[in-house]
């Protein structure tokens, strides 16, 4: 009969590990599982067949090796395949207007608001705004106004970081490839990591800056509104509400505005707002548009009134 110390150590390990952990196999690939076929036919030509028996039996085993060489790369292919399943995502928002690069104001799902800069995009993942998620990833650089929800933190990747918050104000920017990540908060708390830990926590005025090539972080003190002043160039607002564009306003150019009517605020519209026109002209652009007139009370309140919307 056949001995265990005939027949090639590595075939009895990875039988031993197919039988302990199946899905723990590692392939031997074709080319090695062939060469692994061919030594065990091969010394069954080598020593004496003293009966059908012990030839049959070396055939079985043979066939028996095939079978688990087949049924390891079958568990280890699945596995594989589980693993590097990707991220599902469902909507894709570019900061473009008819091909054109721009910044552009949308509305999400979950009723926070983005600015995305020029040529940045960000992606909403499948359940965005369900069963507790609200996760977006980044290409470039966007300002995230978030609606506070303790109760479902709002999450940003940016390559390998994750930033996280419950409610507030922050920029983010990353380089091409996401080789340098830079998170500023203007108001609120944000939680800087990866999938593993969280780096730092910054509250207004300060900055994280992640350099992936050095696997490093730093934090600094700044003067947030520096780094958003590129929010008042330029913007296209696509189909966004007469209230998230009225807040944008307020922010723009430090004026409060009022609604004489609560159902004009839920009016939509979209237009391009550039950074040379002044705040009557935007505002005579969003009364032509929904039928809304508007009257300074002071310099620095402005009225809003109209029919509203169906």
């Amino acid at each position: 009969m056949m001995k265990r110390d005939d027949y090639n150590e590595e075939i009895q390990t990875l039988l031993d590990e197919f039988w302990d952990e199946p899905g723990s196999v590692t392939p031997l690939g074709e080319e090695k599982a062939e060469k692994i076929f061919n030594k065990i036919m091969a010394s069954s030509k080598d020593r004496k067949t003293g009966s059908l028996f012990n030839i049959n039996f070396q055939l079985s085993w043979a066939a028996a090796i095939v079978f688990v060489i087949g049924v390891s790369v079958f568990f280890y292919t699945n596995n594989q395949e589980e693993f590097k399943q990707p991220e599902i995502r469902h909507e894709i928002v570019q900061a473009k207007n008819e091909d054109k690069p721009t910044r552009r104001f949308i509305n999400l799902p979950d009723g926070s608001s983005v600015i995305l800069n020029e040529n940045s995009q960000i992606e909403l993942s499948e359940n965005f705004n369900q069963d507790g998620s609200r996760e977006v990833y980044l290409m470039g650089e966007a300002f995230f106004d978030i609606t506070h929800d303790p109760a479902r933190p709002f999450i940003v990747h940016t390559g390998k970081l994750k930033t996280t918050v419950l409610g507030t104000a922050f920029n983010v920017k990353s380089s091409a490839g996401a080789k340098t990540v830079t998170v500023t908060v203007t108001r609120g708390k944000v939680k800087v990591g990866d999938e593993k830990q969280t780096f730092n926590i910054i509250t207004p005025n300060e900055q994280v800056v992640f350099k992936e090539d050095r696997n490093n972080v730093v934090k600094i003190p700044v003067k947030a509104d520096s780094y958003i002043k590129w929010t008042n160039e330029d913007i296209y607002f696509d189909d966004v509400s007469i209230k998230d564009v009225a807040k944008q306003l307020q922010e723009r150019f430090g004026v409060s505005i009022v609604f004489s009517n609560e159902q004009i605020k839920s009016c939509k519209f979209s237009a391009t707002f550039l950074k040379s026109q002044s705040l009557p002209q935007i505002l005579n652009v969003i009364g032509e548009f929904n039928q809304i007139k508007y009257q300074f009370k002071d310099t620095k309140t402005v009225i809003l009134d109209g029919s509203g919307c169906d």
